[in-house]
């Protein structure tokens, strides 16, 4: 089943308990919220205090994107303020079992996330763990760039090689999720999309009908 995740980096941060509202409101499934230290990626997004409140004003999941250099020393605190799937860079770690297990003995669900420069047999060895395989569109740290269409190849082989296993993971994709390219996306393979500035802040539309477009544009 389609979902749409919104990018809380992407709302109102001067209003962002009303955004909140709203959006649940309007049908967000969940919410996504990216952790960026400027170092993983050049810029900063929310940081992990942030989550304790946005926790109390949300009653449908949180995705946690985690664009960090060590997303071990994240976990613990994330899970413990309100995350219910944090997904982590692959690049990021040396060894992502020992990230996926942390995760798991939280008490939460575990994605992967990869870079379009990152080869997808890399998140293969894990499938069976995670309930998530991001792939990024276009490199990770700035809203707003361009649809990249070579990712959906990767996408596509993901998606055969999860059903060849039945495996339980989704694939979530973030970067330029619009009305125009979820039909493609959800031809490829992918169930989660992460509604951002191409798709669902500030297009002069109530979020109820920027959501409700994307949703049909999916299959």
């Amino acid at each position: 089943m389609m979902k749409i995740t919104a990018s809380l980096m992407c709302a109102d941060p001067l209003n962002l308990g009303d955004e909140i509202r709203n959006l649940q409101e309007s049908g967000t499934d969940w919410f996504h919220f990216d952790i960026m230290d400027g170092s993983f990626v050049p810029n900063f997004a929310l940081g992990t205090w942030h989550l304790k409140s946005i926790r109390k004003a949300s009653s449908i999941p949180i995705d946690i994107h985690l664009m960090t250099v060590n997303p071990m020393k994240h976990i613990k605190n994330i899970a413990q303020w309100g995350a219910d799937i944090i997904i982590f860079h692959i690049e990021s770690s040396p060894s992502p079992s020992e990230v996926i297990n942390e995760i798991l003995s939280c008490g939460k669900e575990a994605g992967i996330a990869l870079n379009p420069e990152t080869s997808i047999e890399t998140v293969k060895p894990y499938m069976k763990n995670l309930r998530v395989v991001m792939f990024m569109m276009n490199s990770p740290g700035f809203p707003g760039q361009k649809f990249n269409p070579s990712i959906i190849p990767r996408i596509t082989k993901i998606s055969k090689f999860i059903a060849e296993n039945d495996f339980n993971a989704e694939i979530m994709v973030d970067g330029a999720i619009s009305v125009e390219t979820i039909p493609i996306l959800s031809e490829a393979g992918a169930t989660i999309f992460v509604g951002g500035t191409s798709g669902l802040f500030g297009k002069g539309k109530s979020y109820r009908e920027c959501i409700e477009n994307m949703k049909k544009a999916g299959k």
